[in-house]
C-alpha cells in the first residue's frame, strides 16, 4: 500500500465521520424544534435517499455494462 493510498483512505474516513456527525446534528435540530413530525421526517429522508441513490446506481450499472468508458 502506498503512502498516497493510506492518506486518501484516511481523508475519506475523516470526511465520512464528519458527514455522519453533521447528519446527526441536523436530524436532532429538525426534530427538536418540532418543525416536522418524526414520520414525515423519515419519509422525506427515504425519498431523498432514493433521489440520490437511483442516479448513482444507474451510472454504476451503465459503467458495468461498458457504457461509461469514453
Amino acid at each position: 500500500m502506498t503512502h498516497a493510498t493510506v492518506l486518501r483512505t484516511a481523508v475519506l474516513t475523516v470526511l465520512s465521520l464528519i458527514a455522519f456527525a453533521a447528519n446527526s446534528v441536523l436530524c436532532r435540530m429538525a426534530l427538536d424544534e418540532a418543525s416536522i413530525d418524526p414520520a414525515t421526517f423519515t419519509l422525506v429522508r427515504i425519498a431523498a435517499g432514493v433521489v440520490a441513490l437511483v442516479p448513482l446506481a444507474w451510472i454504476a450499472g451503465a459503467r458495468r455494462a461498458g457504457f461509461g468508458h469514453g
